[in-house]
């Protein structure tokens, strides 16, 4: 059945404008989250408050309907009720989007949307010609043979359309001339270019990925040289009226369904680290191809996924420019979890060195975003500078500003001060300065009642590891390794220390029955099942865990320091024996700080 026609807008055109748009997009460039239920879509209803999604996205029939609300219709409907769009704006923002010309717009706008259109088709073009290239045994042999040694697979390669751009520097324009295209054209997707040598070929002689935008239609290409004399190693097209790098991700398209399914993306660096991934089954990955992340990327991936994981090869230049792009991914309250590879490693090779279960159980382990600015300033031994921890802790207070979640903030803010070993209130200072309001006290109707059983430092530490370990079984035996339940200064968590310590001395795989079970104390019981129970929601377990044990370790290291200079000063001892031993353990408790 054909569309009414409206304003002179043809009825065709209004079908071809609803069959050029799916529903389903348009409505994740709205920014409601479908997520993937079967054949259809889901999600809380952005027309009335829910709890348990109600709202169904069908793209085969080009429909929603809120089984809560009773609120339906189609892609234009959608934006009439959600965007309050009149319908002549609704069809002109659908049609500007998809490159189909009105009758209602100017020339000009119509010279636009015609020349868009034709640009993609000539794309679509040049991808089969790049690929046909490959595939031809008299042409192609020697990027075959490249990607053969790369161990990228032929099912790989008609997947991502690989291609081959020959030796000849006018090859492809020629091509494209005998088959009815402009010069301009060319010029304008960015195939070729003008330059000292005349008109050429802006790819030759190099394997060709073609870039696709999330709605299928290749909008650039990214290539790869052959000869290693050549450079640069990688080129890409330019920015065109197609293609912006800073809204455009590597195999987006491909991704998406994945991405929509587990709601987490994986964020590499380029072409044959998503290739490897994907041929290996981790089909949710997408890459930014060098350029800095912007925000149009974030709001991309906020259409598909909640979670992003950021992979940095292990010799990655601009980790910090890198890290402050991804700012943006925190500010659309999306949680950000940051994976390295060891020196010398991308992706490609990890996997193809080590499988992709070593990648998985890194990426298991991948940290947050927070939480790796300062494991990176540990491990460099930066944090002993002042000038270092102060850069650290302004670009940490960049992170903390964009999120939106006071507890998620507040518990950050903890994690900080403790990692750092600052007041709570010199984060507040930065963060002020960055515009962020603290929380509000509203001491006229909350009384609070003094804690009557508050712990000292020492003591909130171990109750710290304590919950850890109980939340975190698997920890005990890396505990029970580095700290003894005898320096615990707590003579509960000692006594519980000493319960756990049995406990993995019996049994390989523990659980918190058998910790229970061998508690006879009932205040033991007590707190054991309060541990248990309790959902701190730790950012990352096994850093508390590290960061707890280095601490303990120090007040350990400092008591010893404290005996001896006490048992040297009661016998009148001060030799050389008794100076080598306290600079021997302040050595030692000083390397804990690194």
């Amino acid at each position: 059945m054909r569309a009414r026609s409206f304003n002179h807008i043809p009825p065709e055109i209004i079908d071809e404008v609803r069959q050029r748009n799916d529903i389903a997009e348009v409505i994740m460039e709205c920014g409601i989250p479908l997520k993937l239920a079967g054949k259809n879509y889901k999600a809380c209803c952005p027309f009335h408050d829910e709890k348990t999604p109600s709202f169904t996205v069908s793209s085969e029939r080009q429909m929603f309907y809120c089984f809560g609300c009773q609120v339906g219709g189609n892609t234009i409907t959608f934006l009439q009720k959600y965007e309050n769009k009149p319908f002549i704006e609704s069809i002109e923002w659908l049609a500007n989007r998809v490159g189909v010309p009105l009758p209602t717009q100017d020339q000009k706008s119509k010279e636009q949307a015609k020349k868009r259109l034709n640009l993609e088709e000539l794309n679509r073009l040049a991808t089969k010609y790049f690929h046909r290239n490959l595939l031809d045994s008299k042409i192609g042999t020697k990027a075959s043979i490249y990607l053969k040694n790369r161990q990228v697979s032929n099912s790989s390669i008609r997947a991502f359309q690989i291609g081959y751009a020959t030796r000849g520097s006018k090859d492809l324009l020629e091509n494209a001339i005998r088959k009815g295209s402009s010069k301009q054209q060319l010029l304008d997707v960015g195939l070729i270019k003008d330059n000292e040598n005349g008109t050429t070929d802006r790819f030759w002689d190099r394997v060709i990925f073609p870039i696709i935008d999330e709605r299928g239609i290749p909008v650039a290409f990214g290539g790869r040289v052959l000869s290693p004399d050549v450079f640069p190693k990688y080129l890409n097209t330019a920015s065109t009226v197609l293609y912006d790098k800073s809204k455009t991700l590597y195999n987006l398209y491909g991704a998406k369904s994945a991405m929509q399914k587990t709601r987490q993306a994986i964020l590499v660096e380029g072409y044959f680290d998503v290739i490897r991934l994907s041929q290996e089954g981790v089909k949710n990955t997408v890459a930014s191809l060098g350029t800095s992340f912007s925000k149009s990327h974030a709001s991309l991936l906020k259409r598909f996924v909640d979670e992003v994981f950021i992979v940095f090869d292990g010799d990655s230049a601009g980790i910090r420019a890198t890290v402050r792009g991804l700012n943006h991914l925190v500010k659309e309250g999306l949680k950000v979890r940051v994976m390295m590879l060891p020196d010398g490693q991308d992706p490609d090779t990890f996997v193809l060195h080590h499988g992709v279960e070593a990648f998985n159980e890194r990426l298991a382990a991948a940290m947050n975003l927070v939480e790796f600015q300062i494991r990176r300033a540990v491990e460099t031994g930066g944090l002993r500078q002042i000038d270092v921890k102060t850069q650290v802790l302004k670009d940490i207070a960049d992170t903390l500003s964009n999120i939106k979640s006071r507890i998620e903030l507040d518990q950050y803010i903890n994690y900080t001060a403790q990692e750092l070993d600052l007041d709570r209130a010199i984060i507040w200072q930065e963060l002020r300065a960055l515009g962020v309001k603290p929380p509000q006290s509203n001491k006229s109707k909350i009384k609070t009642k003094p804690n009557k059983t508050s712990l000292n430092p020492r003591h909130s530490i171990e109750q710290q590891l304590m919950e850890v370990l109980f939340q975190n079984p698997d920890f005990i035996s890396i505990a029970k390794e580095s700290f003894s339940f005898d320096d615990f200064k707590h003579p509960i968590f000692s006594e519980i220390a000493k319960v756990l310590w049995k406990v993995t001395e019996a049994k390989d795989n523990i659980s918190i029955q058998d910790l229970v079970d061998e508690c006879n104390n009932e205040e033991i019981q007590n707190i054991v099942s309060s541990f248990a129970l309790t959902e701190n929601n730790v950012p990352n377990p096994k850093i508390r865990l590290e960061g707890c044990l280095k601490k303990l370790n120090q007040f350990v290291l400092l008591d010893l320091e404290r005996d001896i200079r006490t048992t040297a000063l009661a016998e009148g001892q001060d030799d050389v024996k008794t100076l080598m031993e306290l600079v021997e353990l302040s050595k030692r408790r000083k390397q804990f700080n690194l």
